[in-house]
Formats: C-alpha cells, structure tokens, sequence
C-alpha cells in the first residue's frame, strides 16, 4: 500500500537587516530669555480723611396709651334636651307554610338469585366463550391454545343459588304544613337625651392699649468722608525678551546594514510503501438442530359438577342462557 508522509527540511538561508547605533554631535542654536527691569514710576492717589458733623433731625416716636373699651362675645353655653324618634326593630314571627316533600316509602323484598361459580381447578381464566365452546390458553407451555367443549373442560361455570336483599323504592310526593320563623321589621318609639350648645351674647369691659405717633427732634452725630489726592513713586518691574547664543549637543540614530544566516525548516510530502494486514469475514453454512415447541390437540376427559335444575331459574331473575339453567 502506498502511503504519504510530511518530512521537515532544515536549510541555512543568508538575509539582511538593519541596526541603528546612536551617535553624539553638536550644533549652535539660538534661545529667547526675558530679563526683569525694575523702574520708579511717579503716581497719584485719592485718599479719604473722616471729619466728625453733628444735625437736627425730626423723627417718630410710637407712645402707647392705654384705655378702657367695652367688648361684646358671643359664648355656647351646653344645654340637655330629651327627645323622641322612632327605630325599626327586628321580630321573629312564626309562620306555618305548605311545602311539598319527596319521601321514598320502598320496603326491602328477598329474591333468588342463580349466578355462575367462579372455576376453582383452572389458574388460568377463560377467555372468548362462545356458546358452548370455550377457548383456555395454557401460558408457559409455548403459548399454544387448545379449543375443548365447554361440557369437558375444568373452565365450565357451575349456577350458584343464593337469597339476597333488593330495595324496592316506592317514592311519593306530598304537601306538609311546616312551621318556620320569619323575621319582621316594627316601627318602635324611643327616648333619649342630647345635649346641644345655644349661643349667648355677654360683655366685658378691657384695658386696651395702643400705639400713638408723637413727632421729636434730636441731635445726631456723623462722620463724614473727605477726599484728598496724594502724590508718590513706587517700582514697577517690567520683561523684556533678548537673544542669546548656546551649542547643544543631540544624539542621532545611524543605520548599519548586517547580513547574516538563520535556519529555515520546511515541509515537504513524499510517498512510501506499507504491508498492511486486515480482516474479513468469509460466510460458511453450517447445519444444525433447534427444537421447535409444536402445539396439538390431545383428548382428556374430566369430570364437571353439574347441579340440578331449581325453580329460581324460571323467575324475573333468572339469566337467559347459561349452563345449569333449565332452559
């Protein structure tokens, strides 16, 4: 078999590249400076001297005076008052009212009945009756069913008879008088009590005292501002900007060109031969026996208590088909 495989391939491959060495050089430049200059320069300034003033002024004066007055209030003064009103008052009145009841008056009647026995000798139940045939389905034996007669078979149902209880209902309607209590709602008169606040008029006499404006004059004393205008020297610093000469030094990148190798590893795809070995699977026929389960019908004969026919069989209660009956 012809296979592929990817082998690396190292190789020494020349290439340049580029170094920068920084050198130191020098050169004259030229700078601004500002330089203070200080000078005296003569001013003048106002300047304000207080003086003491004395005036007459009229001004007034709140005086309070006191006088009597007569006032009139009025006051609420409480007073009881009896009174009547009416209230409605809840009653219970009984009252006999017709109404109609249902009552079931049915009485218990004793019946016979004839039911078919639950099998005893066959586990597995039967299935699909029809007529007088049945069909048993013997499970864990290959699941195989045998059709028998129902006269032969252990799954034949023999009538039991039993007296049992049945309610006859025998339901009536009728009216009764029946007494219940209503509740009534009567006009009833109270007394009670209330007590009420009626105003009254009343006066008083009060000292009531009151601000009267009264004109004065006095005298005041003030201080004034006067100005005056000084004259001074202070001094002033102002800048001025100059020129002036300076080397610095400044240091450049210079590039250099080196050339050098590297190792380059590339991959390149060959192909190769293998043996490889591998499986298969060859189908052979081989012969051999399996059991098989067959089902057949094998004759039996059993024995089925069959009892004798009874009177209940013939009544309303009576089943209309079914063995042990005497129809």
């Amino acid at each position: 078999m012809t296979r592929c495989r990817t082998v690396p391939v190292t190789e020494q491959v020349p290439y340049t590249y580029t170094v920068y060495e920084a050198q130191v050089q020098s050169r004259p430049v030229t700078r601004c400076r500002t330089v203070p200059v200080t000078e005296q320069v003569p001013y003048t300034y106002t300047v304000y001297e207080a003086r003491a003033q004395t005036r007459t002024e009229s001004y007034t004066e709140m005086v309070p005076v006191t006088q009597p007055e007569t006032r009139s209030f009025t006051v609420m003064v409480p007073q009881q008052e009896r009174r009547t009103e009416t209230r409605r008052v809840a009653q219970t009145v009984p009252v006999v009212e017709a109404r109609t009841v249902t009552r079931d008056v049915g009485r218990w009647e004793e019946r016979v009945v004839c039911r078919p026995a639950a099998p005893q000798t066959v586990s597995v139940p039967c299935e699909s009756r029809r007529g007088l045939l049945g069909r048993i389905c013997h499970k864990g034996k290959g699941g195989g069913c045998v059709e028998v007669s129902a006269a032969d078979t252990e799954c034949a149902l023999a009538m039991v008879t039993s007296v049992e209880r049945f309610w006859v209902p025998n339901v009536i309607t009728v009216t009764e008088n029946v007494t219940v209590n209503r509740t009534q709602y009567v006009e009833q008169p109270f007394e009670y009590t209330v007590t009420v606040s009626r105003p009254q008029v009343r006066t008083e006499t009060v000292n009531v005292t009151r601000l009267v404006a009264q004109q004065r004059t006095r005298e005041v004393s003030f201080t004034v501002c006067v100005p005056r205008t000084v004259t001074a020297t202070r001094a002033v610093t102002t800048y001025k900007t100059e020129t002036y000469q300076e080397t610095e030094s400044f240091t450049v990148n210079v590039p250099r060109t080196v050339t050098a190798t590297r190792a380059v590893t590339t991959y390149k795809t060959e192909t190769y031969q293998e043996t490889e070995s591998f499986t298969v699977r060859v189908p052979v026929q081989v012969q051999r026996e399996v059991p098989v389960q067959v089902c057949r019908m094998v004759p039996r004969t059993i024995q089925v208590r069959v009892p004798a026919p009874a009177a209940p069989c013939e009544g309303p209660t009576a089943p209309a088909s079914g063995p042990g009956c005497c129809h």
